[in-house]
C-alpha cells in the first residue's frame, strides 16, 4: 500500500515538473502573503510604533512593475527633517520616472507613503 502511494505521489510530482518545464507560458503564479509582523534591526530605534501604524495587510506580486532606467533618486524631507513620506515635503521636486527613498516607520500607512512618492515623480 505504501509503495503505491509513493508511486502515485512521485507520478504527480513528475507531471507537475513536466508541466512547468514544457508549458511555462501557460502557468501563472500569484503570491499573496499576509504580513502581521514588523521586522526591526537593533539600531533602527523605531519608538513611534503603535498598533495602528503597524503593517498589517496584504502584499501581492500581482501588479504592474516599471523598469526605471537612469532614474533620479530623491528624498521627500518634511518640515521636521523626517523622510518617512507621511507629511508634505518641504522640497517638492517633480521628477519624472524617479526613485523615492522613504524611511520605514512614521505615523502613516504604507499606502500613504506610496501615494505621496508617486505624486512627486516616483515610478
Amino acid at each position: 500500500m505504501k509503495n503505491s502511494q509513493r508511486l502515485l505521489s512521485f507520478n504527480i510530482f513528475i507531471y507537475f515538473l513536466l508541466c512547468i518545464i514544457l508549458l511555462p507560458k501557460y502557468i501563472q503564479c500569484y503570491m499573496t502573503t499576509i504580513i502581521t509582523h514588523e521586522y526591526y534591526s537593533p539600531e533602527s530605534n523605531f519608538t513611534n510604533k503603535t498598533y495602528e501604524t503597524q503593517t498589517n495587510g496584504f502584499v501581492s506580486t500581482k501588479g504592474s512593475q516599471t523598469i526605471v532606467r537612469n532614474g533620479k533618486a530623491f528624498i521627500l524631507t518634511d518640515i521636521n527633517g523626517n523622510f518617512d513620506g507621511c507629511e508634505q515635503p518641504i522640497n517638492p521636486m517633480n521628477i519624472a520616472n524617479g526613485i523615492a527613498i522613504i524611511q520605514r516607520g512614521g505615523n502613516c500607512t504604507f499606502s500613504v507613503k506610496i501615494t505621496r512618492a508617486k505624486q512627486y515623480g516616483a515610478s
